[in-house]
């Protein structure tokens, strides 16, 4: 049986996003509205000593989510969308990943790029 190893490294950016078509029930949500954004990502290693650093990853992985949003400005960026943004900036190509994107670190989405190279989205 194959085992892959994961590291795992987590980091909050506080931000504002918005559902500008959110149906009526939820009308609420086309207002600009504040969220502890939690992402976690899951990057496969090929070694198990120290290949990705967790503490640099989880620094380096915000300030990248902040350059890339404005400093926690997500706009009208779903959960789905920000969790591929971050896949697409803070994960080396060749390797299976996690990244999961969770509002107040409750609910939201993930995104999984599995060793055939396909992204499966995940909410």
């Amino acid at each position: 049986m194959d085992k892959t190893t994961f590291v795992v490294y987590t980091f909050t950016v506080e931000g504002m996003h918005r559902w500008i078509d959110a149906p009526e029930k939820y009308e609420y949500l086309r207002a600009a509205h504040h969220h502890y954004f939690v992402f976690t990502i899951e990057v496969e290693v090929r070694h198990d000593d120290r290949e990705i650093e967790i503490i640099e990853a989880a620094q380096d992985g915000k300030r990248a989510m902040e350059a890339c949003f404005g400093c926690g400005a997500f706009s009208i960026a779903s959960c789905e969308q920000i969790a591929k943004a971050a896949l697409n900036a803070l994960v080396p190509p060749d390797r299976q990943c996690t990244v999961t994107v969770l509002e107040d670190g409750i609910q939201g989405a993930k995104v999984v790029l599995t060793k055939g190279g396909e992204t499966c989205l995940v909410t």
